[in-house]
């Protein structure tokens, strides 16, 4: 099938050349998409594309904004203090919560390997 492809390849170079010498320049744009989508289609066998993935994931607890609430409220319930103590058991156990999904989270997965020597 490889070789196919890069006999394919070989044959429209031949004709994007011979469209460029008459010319026809939509036809050379037309011959190299082909050829493009030739050359994507050899690295995909050949597994020559490499896709990577990344998740991030942001706590609100952490923000710059919560903590100035969390401050505001203490400090606005500072006169009450039954309340105050309710409302920093709630965020203190809000906070724990998140802080164990932090520490639980699975590292990210790596995947190191080299390929196979054919000639072995």
């Amino acid at each position: 099938m490889l070789a196919q492809l890069v006999a394919q390849r070989a044959r429209l170079q031949q004709m994007s050349e011979l469209a460029l010498e008459m010319g026809d320049v939509r036809a050379a744009n037309g011959t190299e998409a082909r050829i493009t989508d030739n050359l994507r289609l050899v690295g995909q066998l050949l597994d020559q594309f490499t896709i990577h993935h990344e998740v991030t994931h942001k706590s609100v607890l952490v923000s710059a904004d919560y903590l100035q609430l969390r401050q505001v409220l203490l400090v606005a319930l500072k006169p009450h203090p039954e309340a105050m103590r309710d409302v920093a058991r709630a965020l203190h156990a809000l906070e724990s919560d998140a802080a164990k999904q932090i520490g639980e989270a699975k590292p990210a997965l790596i995947i190191d390997a080299k390929p196979e020597d054919d000639a072995a």
